[in-house]
């Protein structure tokens, strides 16, 4: 007989599923019906006056058989569905560690030669597009370096270009102020100790932090030769604008038209 909830190969004299707990309701019926056969053979057997005490008795316990075996069929039905959630839960989730793991195989090694060949963007871009188990994305080793290289750096290499190789006049407000915060976020993550993103730098190989520092050496040259702030403007800054570890928009922005404005006329 087939388990009428998991599909197991089952006795046909099972009342409940051995394998997942659901109650077997033909198998019950049966043996209910045995049950009422024999006592309905034994009440031939019994004295009028006893038979009708016998069937009070037997009403009695009928009634009792009822209930228990109700009270039995819904904890067997959610015992049975709990069962079977968990095991297609832990089935759902064995299918996406070995669909991460085909990604992974799939794509480490171009991952590799992008890495090798500095071209960081396509590779953020294709880790972008992954939505597998992070724990297994983050094995790869140049992970974290790629992460500070998205949340910091490509958006003030942009700016950084832009404002050393443009005269004054050709510079916009907003890329000005842009390269200042983004610059700013540079050396904060780099100086920040015991950071989310200072300890991704933290795990980062020798190698890729030395790349790290040469971002962070350019953000120091864009605030100090460009935005005009001393080091240790720099540092108070750092502590006055990121005072839970995240840039203070609010009191950032009088910093950005402040020192925009005295650029502008130098």
């Amino acid at each position: 007989m087939i388990c009428s909830n998991c599909g197991a190969d089952i006795s046909s004299k099972d009342i409940k599923c051995p394998y997942c707990g659901a109650m077997q309701y033909e198998a019950s019926e049966k043996k209910y019906m045995n049950d009422l056969y024999k006592i309905n053979s034994d009440m031939d057997n019994l004295d009028k006056n006893v038979r009708r005490y016998a069937l009070l008795s037997i009403a009695k316990s009928i009634g009792y058989v009822l209930i228990g075996t109700a009270a039995a069929l819904v904890i067997g039905v959610a015992i049975g569905r709990f069962d079977y959630k968990q095991y297609n839960d832990s089935r759902k989730e064995r299918n996406e560690i070995h669909k991460a793991m085909d990604w992974y195989d799939d794509n480490s090694a171009k991952l590799d030669e992008l890495y090798t060949l500095q071209r960081y963007s396509e590779a953020r871009d294709i880790i972008r597009n992954y939505d597998g188990n992070t724990s297994l994305m983050a094995s790869w080793e140049h992970y974290n370096f790629i992460q500070l290289y998205d949340w910091y750096y490509d958006a003030f290499s942009k700016v950084y270009e832009n404002v050393k190789g443009q005269d004054k006049a050709e510079v916009m407000e907003y890329q000005f102020k842009n390269g200042y915060r983004h610059a700013l976020d540079l050396v904060n993550m780099k100086e920040n100790k015991g950071s989310y993103a200072n300890r991704n730098y933290m795990t980062c190989s020798k190698e890729d932090r030395q790349i790290i520092d040469m971002w962070v050496e350019n953000a120091r040259d864009y605030l100090v030769n460009y935005a005009g702030l001393s080091e240790d403007d720099i540092r108070q800054q750092i502590d006055e604008l990121y005072p839970d570890g995240y840039y203070d928009y609010k009191l950032g922005q009088s910093y950005e038209d402040k020192y925009y404005e005295e650029w502008s006329r130098r």
